[in-house]
């Protein structure tokens, strides 16, 4: 009876460890997730090409602040490392902070504003140093490009930590700039850098 039970019990653990989980199939071919990024890396030893994703689950948007000219969302977002080093897909809890004061578009108007024949090198140079985008990452779970989960054993450490920090604009941070912008755009259907605050 005792043995019975604890199979029953080990079965229902596993189907709720395994209820979330989430494949790279599923999420290239659901609804429910938009692709934000896409990169090809040939490798150098063989004839395989590596490949990075980024997707946000569009039904796990939340709008967590409204008080313009500063939002703050939320959603779930995997980032796909399909490498010949280790495949994994990384799940987060991503939380964006936005500050319209800083988009392109208003940094443009208030140097024109101020000098009206000036040439944008300032716009530019205040760009690079404020973007207006704050982000808070909080990793969930690593699967298995099957959707399998990643034991601990298995995981590294680099995205495992919860992390927040400025969004720069710069080539570094093009990635994490993109899914800020493509979340905020799922929500308010305009990109962040193109509304003007006045």
């Amino acid at each position: 009876m005792i043995k019975r039970f604890l199979i029953l019990f080990i079965m229902m653990l596993s189907i709720t460890m395994t209820a979330g989980a989430i494949s790279l199939q599923e999420l290239q071919s659901s609804p429910n997730f938009k692709l934000v990024s896409y990169k090809e890396y040939p490798s150098e030893s063989s004839s395989y090409v590596e490949k990075f994703y980024s997707f946000i689950d569009l039904n796990s948007i939340r709008i967590v602040e409204y008080n313009p000219p500063k939002y703050t969302l939320q959603c779930t977002n995997y980032m796909v490392f399909d490498y010949t080093a280790g495949s994994e897909i990384k799940e987060s809890e991503m939380t964006i902070y936005y500050d319209l004061n800083y988009s392109l578009a208003t940094l443009i108007h208030a140097n024109r504003e101020k000098q009206p024949n000036a040439s944008l090198v300032d716009v530019i140079e205040t760009a690079e140093r404020e973007s207006g985008l704050v982000i808070k990452s909080k990793p969930l779970n690593t699967y298995q490009l099957n959707g399998d989960i990643w034991y601990p054993e298995n995981r590294s450490n680099h995205l495992d930590r919860e992390w927040k920090g400025s969004i720069d604009r710069s080539r570094g941070y093009q990635v994490i700039y993109d899914n800020a912008d493509a979340l905020f755009k799922a929500v308010y259907l305009q990109h962040f850098d193109d509304i003007l605050v006045q």
